[in-house]
């Protein structure tokens, strides 16, 4: 689950603009379970975890696609969302999102 409710947003998406600069803050409360956090259809500019930059956005770099967190571990990830349409969030173990840990942002033209 998403900040302690199930389906939570994918009963209520996230709104956000095209092409405006998304950061969204992670932490894998656990106990006992690791998490990568993925946006399906967008690549991360920037990948921050446990105190440390991964990755910031700049010419010289490439993008990220997830960032993976230990039980009681977290960051942030920031990205923009080019076109609008629907983009679905996991943990990337997709049997959870079966068990409610699915989420969606919605990028609206205006």
């Amino acid at each position: 689950m998403f900040n302690g409710y199930v389906n939570q947003y994918a009963d209520r998406p996230i709104h956000v603009g095209v092409n405006q600069t998304v950061r969204v803050w992670v932490l894998d409360a656990g106990p006992s379970e690791n998490s990568s956090f993925h946006v399906i259809g967008t690549i991360y500019d920037t990948t921050y975890k446990e105190g440390a930059y991964l990755l910031q956005a700049d010419a010289n770099h490439g993008g990220s696609q997830t960032l993976d967190l230990q039980p009681a571990q977290g960051g942030f990830v920031e990205f923009t969302l080019g076109l609008p349409g629907t983009y679905p969030f996991v943990t990337h173990k997709f049997a959870s999102a079966s068990k409610g840990a699915l989420g969606k942002f919605v990028a609206d033209a205006g």
